[in-house]
């Protein structure tokens, strides 16, 4: 038997108040951030986090009632009938900045979590920067990333084969920590 002295540390409180998140990997098709439901008659489902009860199912003690988090297709609704935008439907970042208002007809429960909703924030800002990710993958010919790869170009010259050169995807510079905005943004 050993002394426990020597591992007394291990079992203390957390000293630190912060709340980080890891996200490993690239923007591989396969790496997706859901959960997985078991049902106890149809076995396992996957939801996604553009599923409406996402949150609700990661969140429980937040949303006892199970209320819809983020869902495609949420309509604008303006007092004045007047959309300042052309998109027809909200986005994942507007939508999280609608629910991280105080409102005044509304229980303060998720604000009064304390690590918790350091941890909701978390989960918010990084299904936030998969959905922007992916609709940055998704829309390539739109950013007219043909142009900065100049892949045509080097497989003319017969520099490569196009299958060393793999699939490639352009962030655009008014991505937030994309190696163009850091170039445009900071001097190198």
């Amino acid at each position: 038997m050993r002394s426990r002295s020597n591992d007394s540390n291990v079992y203390n409180l957390l000293t630190g108040s912060e709340v980080a998140a890891l996200i490993a990997g690239d923007l591989d098709d396969n790496i997706m951030c859901d959960i997985i439901v078991e049902h106890k008659s149809d076995g396992l489902q996957r939801i996604s986090e553009l599923h409406p009860s996402f949150m609700a199912m990661q969140y429980p003690l937040l949303f006892p009632y199970g209320e819809d988090g983020f869902q495609l297709g949420i309509k604008y609704i303006t007092n004045d009938g007047k959309r300042k935008t052309k998109r027809q439907c909200v986005t994942m970042r507007e939508y999280y900045a609608y629910r991280l208002q105080q409102q005044q007809n509304e229980a303060q429960t998720i604000f009064l979590s304390g690590r918790l909703f350091q941890q909701y924030l978390v989960d918010a800002y990084t299904c936030i920067k998969e959905d922007r990710l992916r609709w940055v993958r998704l829309n390539q010919p739109q950013l007219r990333a043909e142009l900065y790869k100049g892949l045509k170009d080097v497989v003319l010259k017969g520099d490569l084969t196009p299958a060393s050169t793999g699939k490639r995807i352009v962030l655009p510079s008014s991505f937030t920590g994309g190696p163009r905005y850091m170039a445009q943004n900071f001097e190198v």
